[in-house]
């Protein structure tokens, strides 16, 4: 699906950067969040003991936008991390990438995962966000036109 790949794209750019720096979970994350996908974490190795084809469950498995959210916002990781991140991911001339723009674009996918999440339609508004975003990140996707 297209937008799993926005998804994976999005969480591995953070992740590549955030990983580098070495201690990212126990630095790079507010108390809540840590808390929160810990918790997270353990509730679905939980239930997901017993099932011998698991994969080992990753804090990154977990992260949605909103969270991706948060993490651009805590502390200084935009300025110190991700700024470049998402400037080096355009291809196009005329986009600012800015926190302000990267932030307003995880806020719109975190409403489209929300309503998937939920087994809801998205509407063509939502589909054209989605082209958007594909098209200012430069993101690959399974499909060659979306």
């Amino acid at each position: 699906m297209v937008f799993d790949d926005v998804k994976i794209s999005m969480v591995n750019r953070v992740k590549e950067e955030l990983e580098d720096y070495g201690d990212w979970y126990k630095d790079l994350l507010s108390p809540e969040m840590k808390r929160s996908l810990y918790m997270a974490k353990a509730e679905r190795e939980f239930d997901e003991s017993g099932n011998e084809n698991t994969d080992e469950i990753t804090y990154w498995d977990l992260i949605s936008f909103k969270e991706l959210e948060k993490i651009i916002q805590y502390g200084k990781n935009w300025t110190n991390f991700l700024q470049k991140v998402f400037e080096e991911t355009t291809d196009s001339p005329d986009v600012n990438i800015t926190k302000t723009k990267v932030l307003s674009d995880m806020k719109s996918l975190s409403t489209i995962e929300m309503k998937l999440n939920k087994n809801q339609s998205i509407i063509y508004k939502d589909y054209q966000t989605i082209k958007n975003i594909i098209k200012t990140y430069s993101i690959e996707t399974n499909l060659e036109e979306v």
